[in-house]
């Protein structure tokens, strides 16, 4: 709440802290490495409020460049996992829709990346699949209770790139993110098949 008070002594100490904690997190953990990629969901809640947080501290930015590289790098890696690795059987449902969302902030928000058309169809495809198996389940509860339906129980679901590119875009160059073969380190838990 610091950055959204209009005091600017403690926007200047939040927003160095924030660009500082991005940069590090990326710098000490290589894509498809470790315990924070083992969730194709945590990936997209990290990578959504990643988007989030650079669009509020965006106009006092400290570092631009190096904080969009950071973002960039962040936002690549975890699309591209969550895009190879949805949540469609037991895990279903809340992990498929946070995924969903990642995507579509992954696609809308970083157009010039090389996957962001495919990560914006799949997750606008997953995340109407999901609200049409959702309704379905809700009325077939409701039928099996007794419960009277009350009007269609559809909904619509717009394109989230009406919302598109509130971040600005970033100025450095996004690496390719490096593949698992001959760099997995046989600590924690590994993701295999990405890459």
């Amino acid at each position: 709440m610091a950055i959204l008070s209009k005091d600017a002594r403690y926007r200047s100490v939040a927003v160095p802290m924030i660009e500082a904690q991005l940069t590090s997190w990326v710098r000490e953990n290589p894509p498809f490495l470790g315990i924070h990629y083992v969730s194709a969901m945590e990936c997209a809640l990290r990578l959504i409020a990643v988007c989030y947080a650079l669009d509020i501290v965006r106009p006092w930015l400290r570092e631009p460049a190096a904080t969009w590289a950071a973002a960039a790098r962040l936002v690549e890696s975890h699309a591209r996992l969550i895009y190879q690795r949805p949540s469609l059987y037991s895990s279903a449902t809340n992990h498929t829709v946070a995924e969903a969302c990642g995507l579509i902030f992954a696609g809308a928000l970083f157009p010039e990346m090389s996957g962001a058309s495919g990560w914006h169809s799949q997750g606008s495809r997953l995340l109407r699949e999901q609200i049409t198996s959702n309704l379905a389940a809700r009325r077939r509860r409701r039928a099996s209770a007794g419960v009277p339906q009350t009007g269609r129980g559809t909904c619509h679901v717009g394109h989230a790139t009406n919302a598109r590119h509130r971040c600005t875009r970033h100025a450095a160059p996004i690496e390719q993110s490096a593949t698992l073969s001959g760099r997995s380190r046989r600590r924690g838990r590994q993701i295999a098949g990405v890459g």
